[in-house]
């Protein structure tokens, strides 16, 4: 494992906001803080928005209680939904396919769970990279899925700046991915561009061309 891991920041994403000339970070965003928990049926409800119902619909799901995760609804498939907050005001809905959910989403919750906790992000991130080298926590060895579709997603960049709903799409994590690898010169509005690329937490993002409403 490479020991630039130890000081690398989980971005979400330096390039978007290059590309989309997002506001600057406000007072308001936080990594650190209090993240209340939701009551069962608003989280249900927005974890499975996260991916179509033919992918969601069988999901286990995830509750955040205020301080880490527990399994809410047990599921009968190989997806993982949960709402991801990675900022005290943002709402993430994912769905992760089989690899995703051993691999990111296991490290976006720990992630979650240390700045509730009030650590620094790069004292998280020394954590994480911690876990990774001791084998409690991996990077994919196979491509690794996960869904951000819904409709009610409230996205913050890793710089802090806010930017909404954004738009539906699919983020495909594999480390190391870069933009030229895969043939991209950058953010191309049809197609996508690699978040984070060069690092162990690279990801190809593939916009959709719908978001899944949320509907109880």
């Amino acid at each position: 494992m490479p020991s630039s891991i130890v000081v690398l920041r989980h971005l979400r994403s330096v390039t978007l906001g290059l590309f989309l000339g997002l506001p600057t970070v406000t007072s308001a965003q936080s990594r650190k803080g209090d993240r209340p928990a939701m009551d069962h049926v608003t989280e249900t409800t927005l974890a499975r928005s996260a991916a179509p119902s033919a992918v969601s619909a069988g999901a286990r799901v995830w509750f955040w209680t205020g301080s880490r995760y527990v399994i809410g609804d047990s599921g009968t498939s190989a997806v993982n939904c949960y709402v991801g907050r990675p900022w005290v005001p943002s709402i993430e809905p994912h769905c992760f396919d089989a690899e995703g959910s051993g691999t990111i989403m296991a490290i976006q919750m720990r992630r979650q769970q240390l700045y509730a906790q009030g650590m620094s992000e790069a004292d998280v991130e020394k954590d994480v990279a911690r876990e990774i080298a001791a084998g409690r926590l991996r990077l994919p060895r196979v491509p690794a899925v996960t869904y951000m579709m819904s409709a009610s997603q409230d996205l913050v960049t890793g710089g802090g700046s806010g930017v909404g709903a954004w738009q539906p799409h699919l983020m495909i994590y594999f480390p190391n991915l870069t933009n030229a690898g895969t043939g991209l010169p950058g953010f191309v509005p049809e197609v996508g561009f690699v978040e984070n690329p060069g690092t162990p937490f690279s990801a190809v993002v593939i916009p959709m061309k719908a978001f899944v409403p949320v509907r109880k």
